[in-house]
């Protein structure tokens, strides 16, 4: 790898920070050659991804292409294009913000194993058994409002409590065929499933 001996210091947040120091091994591990870019697929926001790429280009020299998708087909479209390219793969790294889609190419083989000792080290929870994932991000899911519209007080205290006619027109959430509302309408599907009552999502979905 070609390296800088005093690489300059970059200035990033602590979380930024927290995720340079996780990506360096495995963006060090995707170069093929000392000069070569590396490919990486990304559907975290630019303006979080961006820096952290940057930083990493300024601590080795290696250059680094970065890959987007749109916010309309969040990391959706990016899974497609390694679909596509299974026969060609053009990413080195696929950074996503989307658990369930990640596991999904896990699954059919479209994922290579990383080995470091940074991954050695990593929480078996959160990461794949064959190390071809490595989970760092939890992702909350949230009810936002307009404290001029609705009060603190009223504001559902549980996402079962959306379905009140009160808040008929009122709801809006992310297109559940993109990024990961639909990772988490498969997450409550599985809560009802518990309970054995499916149903009972079939009528929450409709309320």
């Amino acid at each position: 790898m070609r390296q800088r001996k005093n690489p300059p210091r970059v200035r990033l947040k602590r979380n930024s920070s927290f995720l340079l120091t996780l990506l360096v091994p495995i963006l060090l591990s995707a170069c093929k050659q000392d000069s070569q870019a590396v490919v990486v697929y990304v559907s975290a926001d630019e303006y979080v991804a961006r820096p952290i790429l940057n930083a990493f280009t300024s601590q080795t020299g290696i250059p680094v292409l970065m890959v987007g998708d749109t916010e309309a087909s969040k990391t959706t479209g990016l899974v497609e294009r390694i679909r596509a390219e299974r026969l060609n793969p053009i990413a080195d790294v696929f950074w996503s913000s989307e658990a369930f889609m990640t596991i999904q190419l896990a699954d059919e083989g479209l994922l290579a194993p990383h080995r470091s000792e940074l991954g050695k080290s990593w929480d078996v929870a959160w990461k794949d058994s064959g190390n071809l994932w490595f989970g760092f991000s939890p992702r909350p899911r949230v009810l936002v409002f307009d404290p001029e519209r609705v009060s603190v007080d009223a504001v559902p205290a549980a996402l079962e409590a959306l379905a009140d006619q009160q808040w008929q027109n009122q709801i809006v959430m992310a297109d559940p065929r993109f990024g990961t509302t639909g990772g988490q309408l498969a997450a409550v599907r599985s809560w009802y499933a518990d309970k054995g009552d499916l149903e009972g999502f079939d009528e929450w979905i409709a309320g």
